[in-house]
């Protein structure tokens, strides 16, 4: 499998926001994926992060290519402050601009009958069973205004 992030995702006013991006998988036996990720922005004591978990239906283009998906808040945690570390971590919310993708997309493929090694008369298939298949990206995008169009991209 290869995934990736849009290089440019819109950042409702409020409520849920959509992260997504291309998936592909190398082998056809693969029907889905479930998608674990992380969205971090700002730096140092200002560095917002969200979870989220999304999924890949299975659903492909005429080039074998999907969509992964998931919906998230756009608010996150800040990092402990080490002056503070008994303290709570505090809430901070996504704004527009450039931010980070950590993914992880798990699957299992279907597994397949084969040739048996040893065959018999009554055997001669056996099956191969499934197998989990995983793959992890990062890379920057670039939160937008809903609606706006711009000019350039977010880098890789």
């Amino acid at each position: 499998m290869q995934g990736k992030f849009d290089s440019i995702l819109e950042l409702p006013a409020s409520g849920k926001l959509r992260i997504k991006g291309p998936i592909k998988a190398k082998d056809d036996k693969i029907s889905g994926a479930q998608v674990m990720f992380l969205i971090v922005q700002g730096k140092g004591l200002n560095a917002v992060t969200v979870e989220g978990m999304g999924a890949w239906d299975g659903t492909v283009n005429d080039d074998g290519e999907g969509e992964w998906t998931g919906d998230v808040d756009r608010t996150g945690l800040l990092p402990r402050d080490p002056n503070r570390p008994d303290a709570p971590r505090t809430a901070g919310d996504l704004k527009e601009g450039t931010a980070r993708g950590i993914a992880f997309a798990i699957a299992a493929d279907e597994g397949e009958i084969v040739p048996n090694d040893d065959p018999t008369p009554d055997t001669p298939w056996r099956f191969d069973p499934p197998s989990i298949q995983a793959v992890t990206w990062c890379a920057h995008f670039k939160f937008v205004a809903p609606g706006s169009s711009p000019t350039q991209g977010a880098e890789s």
